[in-house]
């Protein structure tokens, strides 16, 4: 008698899990239904504009001015100068808006020899909320910040956001 009561808790504990594994399965299948059901649209206005992110140059000339402008966030790679040119890389939160970019020099320049004038890149993100990381070259008419417009005027660049000064000749 023992044996056949054992066997009926047996199939009764048998039957309990059966049914908390079937309750696990049945929502299981009703989370995965309703998931994939969903019609989010990927093309809202916080997707980016044009999906071809080609790294074609900014081309931007260099200005006289104050470099106290509000700048939106930016994180300059590399710089490097090619004759008047500065290639600027830059890497940028955005990809639904245009963004304009400013390179601006202080008209003081220090009376060390070569002089040093203090520069300030000015990125305006006109309100882009996109997080998409975008990444651009810059390239910056440097002639404006020359010392002398003169070949062989020479003159260091201080750049905020880059630690390095930069050496330009004027060629």
């Amino acid at each position: 008698m023992a044996y056949k009561y054992e066997s009926l808790v047996l199939s009764l504990r048998i039957k309990g899990n059966f049914r908390i594994m079937k309750s696990f399965i049945a929502i299981c299948l009703t989370v995965l239904v309703v998931g994939c059901k969903s019609t989010k649209d990927v093309s809202s206005e916080n997707s980016p504009k044009d999906t071809n992110y080609k790294n074609e140059n900014v081309l931007i000339s260099a200005t006289i001015g104050r470099i106290d402008h509000a700048s939106d966030p930016i994180s300059i790679s590399d710089v490097r100068v090619i004759g008047n040119k500065m290639l600027i890389d830059v890497n940028f939160g955005g990809g639904c808006e245009d963004h304009q970019f400013n390179l601006i020099g202080s008209p003081t320049i220090s009376k060390s020899l070569p002089p040093i004038r203090l520069i300030q890149l000015v990125h305006v993100a006109n309100g882009d909320k996109c997080k998409m990381n975008v990444m651009k070259t810059l390239e910056v008419d440097l002639k404006e910040l020359a010392y002398k417009q003169e070949a062989g005027s020479k003159i260091y660049l201080t750049l905020s956001g880059w630690s390095q000064q930069i050496e330009y000749t004027f060629e």
